[in-house]
């Protein structure tokens, strides 16, 4: 099966990998440059409530969104 990854209005072509089956897909990956400050926020949320930093960052982008 061949997968398509959009990263900085590029599409790339990738085959797909094997792994575990999930509802919800994951189809882009975002780069991020951080400061210092930043970075440290970020490892210490993840280490106090025990989630990845890609899934931090996707529960950041969700509060974008409410009101």
């Amino acid at each position: 099966m061949i997968q398509f990854m959009y990263y900085e209005s590029v599409v790339v072509k990738v085959k797909k990998k094997m792994g575990r089956p999930t509802d919800n897909p994951k189809v882009r990956c975002v780069q991020a440059k951080l400061d210092e400050d930043t970075s440290a926020i970020l490892i210490s949320y993840c280490k106090d409530t025990g989630v990845t930093e890609s899934e931090a960052i996707r529960k950041a982008i969700r509060k974008l969104n409410e009101k």
